[in-house]
């Protein structure tokens, strides 16, 4: 009896010290992930599995009389009904109901959640200057209501698919236009929010990189098309603390992904996202300069390398493996080259996915919002 009393308090005490480790993050729905789902859409893939929730509780009150709120009916006959007596005067949906996919458009996206045996359909669109989904109606008992906006914000749709350690890092800039869409007429240079400068230097050096009108590349192997300059200042402009020599990094990224034919626009955005803007705080510890989470696949575990170079090098020659069956040009420093299947990943969007670098099905979007924002820095 004691014992099985002592080995209940030992799994209490676990439960409640683990639990937060265990916990999922949610992160908001970003133009990104609706793109995303699209795309898995267009593929035939499964998107109902995917869980959804409110960022705060929303309590709608549905008004009577002269303030009654727009409705319309889609019943199938079209004529107009009547809202039922006894039907709840107001719509209540906690941070942890649970919505699953309903209808997906090119405007919105129907999340169903089940409320007290009502089927409550939520609409929400997004809203491009926060990069959120916001609700803007709701449909009950075959009934459309209009929500009327107030003073406050109202609560945005988030989910917990697996977002990253720093991905809210990401998401906490007004969304560049173009990031997911190359057709975008947008010019990020117009947009306050995202041109840190409106002085710009006459410096040649310093100034606008003169390809940052164009999209970036996310071919793995290939140039790089950013000067050190707007690298260092974007990065500057995003974490103005950073503890390490940040050129001579940059300089190091530089180079050794031109010496093995990498781009290094792409390496220089994912070492942003591995390491949080070089802020780290998980399992890496800045002192291993591990910039890609190598061998990050559990407490204590990681890859450890002795200088800043040799850390970017191991990067480098991680990402040729995944992009390019070409061999190395200098020594492996790269313990876990060889546990990567050569040129399985040609591009950015292959890094994401069980048994890659990262099983973060966002990973390869990830990556890319970084990079729209770099170029469109200035």
């Amino acid at each position: 009896m004691k014992k099985t009393i002592k080995l209940l308090v030992i799994i209490a005490i676990f439960i409640v010290i683990a639990s937060p480790i265990f916990a999922q993050t949610k992160g908001p729905v970003t133009r990104g992930f609706f793109n995303l789902l699209h795309h898995l859409d267009d593929m035939g893939r499964r998107i109902d599995f995917f869980s959804f929730y409110f960022s705060e509780p929303l309590e709608v009150p549905i008004l009577n009389g002269q303030n009654e709120m727009q409705n319309i009916t889609i019943g199938k006959d079209g004529a107009l009904i009547i809202p039922e007596e006894n039907e709840p005067d107001i719509v209540k949906i906690g941070i942890s109901d649970i919505g699953k996919i309903w209808d997906l458009t090119n405007d919105y996206i129907e999340i169903n959640f089940r409320i007290d045996n009502y089927d409550i359909h939520v609409r929400f669109k997004l809203d491009t200057t926060k990069n959120c989904f916001f609700p803007f109606a709701f449909i009950r008992n075959r009934r459309l209501y209009n929500l009327e906006s107030n003073s406050k914000a109202p609560p945005f749709l988030t989910t917990d698919v697996e977002f990253g350690v720093y991905a809210n890092d990401l998401y906490a800039y007004p969304a560049d236009q173009t990031a997911f869409s190359s057709s975008s007429s947008t010019n990020p240079s117009t947009n306050p929010s995202t041109n840190p400068s409106t002085n710009p230097s006459t410096n040649p050096s310093t100034n606008p990189n003169p390809y940052t009108s164009i999209e970036p590349s996310y071919r793995i192997m290939g140039q790089g098309r950013m000067t050190a300059d707007v690298m260092e200042r974007f990065f500057l402009y995003n974490n103005p603390n950073v503890n390490i020599d940040l050129r001579r990094l940059i300089n190091f990224y530089i180079s050794e992904a031109n010496d093995e034919g990498v781009n290094y626009d792409i390496a220089f955005a994912q070492m942003i996202l591995e390491t949080g803007w070089l802020r780290f705080g998980g399992i890496v510890q800045p002192h291993w300069n591990n910039f890609a989470g190598l061998g990050a696949t559990g407490p204590g575990l990681g890859e450890r390398f002795q200088n800043m170079q040799t850390g970017v090098r191991a990067h480098i020659q991680h990402l040729k493996a995944y992009g390019s069956t070409l061999p190395l040009n200098k020594a492996r420093v790269d313990d876990r080259f060889h546990l990567v299947t050569r040129g399985i990943s040609p591009t950015i969007d292959g890094l994401a996915g069980y048994g890659r670098w990262n099983t973060n099905m966002l990973y390869g979007e990830n990556i890319k919002s970084i990079l729209h924002r770099l170029y469109s820095f200035n």
